[in-house]
């Protein structure tokens, strides 16, 4: 049973060589493979300032935390001014007008402040060749307890049609 071998033995050795070989040039790439990911790795694991990774992501997570601790902050800012704007009088609407036939030059004006609500006031002024007069009109939702002239309902109308919803703007 030894016989086959011991005839063919230097064949056998030389197959055993060449196979060893052929492993080494395998060990030999797989070694260079795993050098170049080693190199990687350390890369990955030392920041540019020479932190490490763990650092890296201590920073990353304090950072993200004060982060979303100012977000907060702002979206409580946010809601406290959108509550401010909506108490603002921002609806502003103007319209001039001759209030006899004997002036003339648009001086006379009637003038509508309101919040969102409708809240606010209509102010005129009629201006004549004497005298002038100034009266005021508290509207609450939109409406005024005392009747409005035509002026003064075109300066409401004016001003709902020229206002803009601070959250259009922002969307």
């Amino acid at each position: 049973m030894l016989r086959p071998i011991a005839e063919n033995q230097s064949a056998i050795i030389l197959a055993l060589i060449i196979l060893n070989l052929g492993l080494g040039a395998v060990l030999l790439m797989f070694v260079r493979r795993f050098t170049r990911f080693q190199a990687r790795w350390r890369q990955l694991l030392v920041g540019v300032s020479g932190s490490d990774l763990e650092t890296l992501l201590e920073d990353h997570l304090e950072q993200r935390t004060l982060l979303a601790e100012r977000v907060t902050e702002i979206e409580k800012f946010v809601k406290v001014l959108d509550d401010k704007a909506r108490h603002s009088k921002r609806h502003l609407g103007v319209v001039r007008f001759d209030a006899f036939p004997d002036v003339g030059g648009e001086q006379s004006f009637a003038l509508a402040v309101y919040d969102d609500e409708g809240n606010g006031a209509v102010l005129s002024s009629l201006v004549g060749r004497t005298d002038s007069r100034v009266y005021c009109k508290r509207m609450e939702r939109g409406k005024s307890e005392i009747e409005l002239s035509e002026e003064e309902k075109r300066a409401v109308q004016y001003a709902a049609e020229k206002t803009l919803s601070p959250r259009a703007a922002i969307r």
